[in-house]
Parts: C-alpha cells; sequence; structure tokens
C-alpha cells in the first residue's frame, strides 16, 4: 500500500528541472550515457528511436543551438558526456560543442523502431580509437535498461540522473501503484502527505512563472502569445482567471518548444506538462486567495493525476497527453482549490475526458502552444463545473459514470482508435 513518503519519493523523482524538449533530451542522455564510457571522442553514432520519439524531436528548438532533429540532439549528448545531467543536459552545450556538434550530427544514422513504441532510444556511439559503447534508455526518459562497450555488458545504475532518489525499478513500481489508484484514492494521499513534506513543490512555482514571464516579455515565435496579448489590451479577449491562465501556458510552452534557454519545472518527467500542470493551478490560487498548504496540496494532486492519466492514455501516443494528462491533471489542482471534493474533482475528469479527448500529438514544435491553449481553457470550465456540480452526461459520446471508466474510454481511443494515426502523421511530416 502507498504511503505518503513514497508519494514524496515519486514526486520528488517526477517534478524535476528540465533544460529543453524532453524528448531531444532522451537521446541526447542516450548517447552522453554511451560517450561517458569510452575514452576519445564520438566520431559517429547510430541512434534508434520509437516513432512517438522522432515525432516529438523532428522539428522542437534545441536550447542555445540553431539546429533541429533528433541526429543534433544525439551528437551534442556524445560531446557533452554527462549523463549525470539528466533532463538538464542542454544546459551542458556551449560554442565549443556547438560547433564540434554540425559534424557529428552528420555522421550519425537515425531509424525509426516501430518495434518499441513509447519511451524509446538506444545509441550506440563509436570513438576514434575504434571502441563502441550501447547505451538504451525505455519507459521512462532518463531509464538507462541497457549498456554495453564493445559488445561486453555492463550492469544499468541503480540510481537515477544526478543523485535521483529512487531507482528506476521503485520509480516504475510506484508509478505503477499510483495508476492503479482510484481518483478518490489520490486525493486522499495528497492531502496525507505532510505539508512540510510538499515544500519543495513551491521551487516550480516561482521557476515555471518565471518562464511564462519571460516568454510573454520577448517575441513570440509563432505569435500566439503574442496575440493573446495584444487581444487581452484591445477586448479581443479578456482579463479573466481563464484568459491569464492560456495566455501563461501558451506563451510558455510556445517559447520552450522554440528552444528557449529556460530551465521549467516538469511534470511526470516532461518540461511542457509541467507548465500545464504548475501555471494554472498556481494561477487559480491567487485568485480564489488560497492558503500556502492549500496550494501545495493542490499542486501535490496535480502532479500525482499527470502521473496517474499518463499512464493510463500512454506518456508518447498519437493522442496529446499534454492536453489530455496535463491539463485535467490542472482542471483536477484548480476544482480543488475552488472547493471540489473527490466527487466534484471526478466530475472535473469526467468532463476533460469528454472534451478534448482526440487531440493529435503532431509532434513538439512552438505552436502546441495553441493545443494548450485550448486544453487549458477547457480546464478551468470543467473544474469550475467540476466544483459546482455539473459534468457532461455519462450517456454523451465517450464519456462515463465515473473518471476512471472515462479515463479509460480515453486510453482505449489513443490505443485502438488511432493506432494508424502516428504512422500517418510521420508519413505526412516526412513527404511535405
Amino acid at each position: 500500500m502507498l504511503t505518503p513518503a513514497d508519494i514524496i519519493a515519486l514526486l520528488r523523482a517526477d517534478v524535476a528541472p528540465s533544460l529543453g524538449c524532453t524528448e531531444p533530451a532522451c537521446a541526447a542522455i542516450a548517447a552522453a550515457d554511451a560517450a561517458s564510457r569510452l575514452t576519445s571522442e564520438p566520431v559517429a553514432i547510430e541512434l534508434a528511436v520509437s516513432p512517438q520519439l522522432f515525432k516529438n524531436g523532428r522539428s522542437v528548438g534545441i536550447p542555445r543551438y540553431a539546429e533541429t532533429g533528433m541526429d543534433h540532439a544525439a551528437a551534442l549528448g556524445a560531446l557533452i558526456a554527462r549523463p549525470e545531467l539528466g533532463l538538464e543536459v542542454f544546459s551542458a552545450i556551449d560554442a565549443d560543442v556547438a560547433r564540434k556538434a554540425q559534424a557529428l550530427a552528420a555522421a550519425t544514422h537515425v531509424t525509426i523502431d516501430p518495434d518499441h513504441p513509447g519511451v524509446y532510444a538506444a545509441a550506440e556511439v563509436t570513438d576514434a580509437d575504434g571502441h563502441v559503447a550501447r547505451t538504451v534508455i525505455s519507459g521512462a526518459h532518463t531509464r538507462v535498461i541497457e549498456r554495453a562497450v564493445d559488445n561486453a555488458p555492463l550492469p544499468p545504475s541503480d540510481d537515477g540522473p544526478d543523485g535521483a532518489p529512487l531507482s528506476a525499478e521503485r520509480h516504475a513500481q510506484l508509478a505503477a501503484e499510483v495508476v492503479a489508484l482510484d481518483l478518490a484514492g489520490i486525493l486522499a494521499l495528497a492531502e496525507r502527505c505532510d505539508v512540510a513534506d510538499l515544500a519543495f513543490l513551491a521551487d516550480g512555482i516561482e521557476m515555471n512563472e518565471a518562464v511564462a514571464a519571460r516568454a510573454a516579455e520577448g517575441p513570440s515565435p509563432v505569435g500566439i502569445g503574442q496575440t493573446l496579448a495584444d487581444g487581452a489590451a484591445t477586448g479581443v479577449f479578456g482579463k479573466g482567471l481563464s484568459d491569464r491562465i492560456v495566455l501563461k501556458v501558451a506563451s510558455g510552452i510556445e517559447s520552450r518548444l522554440d528552444g528557449a534557454p529556460c530551465t521549467v519545472m516538469s511534470s511526470a518527467g516532461a518540461g511542457s506538462k509541467g507548465l500545464a500542470v504548475v501555471l494554472p493551478i498556481t494561477e487559480t490560487a491567487a485568485e480564489v486567495g488560497a492558503t500556502a498548504e492549500q496550494t501545495l496540496r493542490a499542486l501535490a494532486l496535480g502532479h500525482l493525476v499527470n502521473t496517474w492519466a499518463n499512464g493510463r492514455v500512454g506518456k508518447l501516443t498519437a493522442m496529446c497527453t499534454c492536453g489530455m494528462a496535463a491539463s485535467t491533471a490542472a482542471a483536477c489542482g484548480m476544482a480543488y482549490l475552488m472547493g471540489a471534493d473527490a466527487e466534484g474533482i471526478g466530475r472535473t475528469v469526467r468532463t476533460m475526458c469528454g472534451t478534448i479527448a482526440g487531440m493529435v500529438c503532431d509532434g513538439a514544435k512552438p505552436s502546441c502552444g495553441m493545443k494548450l491553449a485550448v486544453a487549458s481553457h477547457a480546464a478551468v470550465l470543467a473544474a469550475a463545473m467540476g466544483a459546482s456540480g455539473r459534468v457532461i452526461r455519462a450517456s454523451d459520446g465517450i464519456g462515463a459514470e465515473t473518471p476512471e471508466e472515462a479515463m479509460g474510454n480515453v486510453a482505449r481511443l489513443a490505443r485502438e482508435g488511432m493506432a494508424d494515426a502516428d504512422a500517418v502523421m510521420l508519413d505526412i511530416m516526412a513527404n511535405k
């Protein structure tokens, strides 16, 4: 049975700083881990990734670097060779690394491995002396499951990056136990944790608010954030809670996925999901005058629901789980701050499942800010409905009587109904 101590350990592992999009970072970490076991400079890389990882790494910006793509991400990682940096691996990019990465990327061969869906990256790095090191990451963006040097297997380390508090196996076990809970059980655990043990979640407030503020001050890469800001000034859009949340989330994600060198606090191992979870909850907390304890518990609930929803639907699927999972998680935290009990939070999830399910993921890129603008607005509406006793009907579409059944329907839609969608989207992206 999960204890509050288990929940704190899981949250500390899942709510961690991240620089740049998580999928290119995953490829970079795999290459960095392999290269760290070699004695001379890398000269060639073979990288195999899942279709979903490739899709999310194709067009997204890399902080402090001009190019995009998994070949460049792997080249950067191999030259950095510091896997202990984890999701902040790109923080070590300097002028020398960036210059050398251009040549190494040309000697990097990337293949898509359809037999390993979800989070998967296998990097084989060859050094100047002809030695070859291999690292395989699977199941989570920093979870190493295989290592070898010159075909001699090495045991994966029990520790995560940078002294993470959980082994990969223990982390997977705790996450699976959260996924198996019902929503009421997740709320109960969030409320049982000692508030002092949740205090570290406040770091995510400061970090993600700073990213949103920085994004609003600079030029908007696609124009989503700027259009929202202009509209608020001219009256096209309003300045209420929903409008402020949409502006912050959309601007932050748009800027981050363009490659802005901003570290964000992630959720369930993903930086954009961290923005989508944290910013709506903290903005709502300020709106309703929540106490520090209420805010921390709402954040804990949001992060846990994000883990729960990702685990049921899948972290990387043809469905946008940044919207479906993270915005639903944010809606739960907002509903909690609006006074909803377990039933009200359940109504919130049911409404979200019947509203934005089916939003496709066609890869990470700045325009994801538009999708999260839509999802974040839906989250505010769903939270307000849930807190006031309203919910979409179970008889409507893929709706259901319970939040668990509703999320199960969404998961089935992602697994079965959208089974061919990734292949079609990759074909479109590759041939346009």
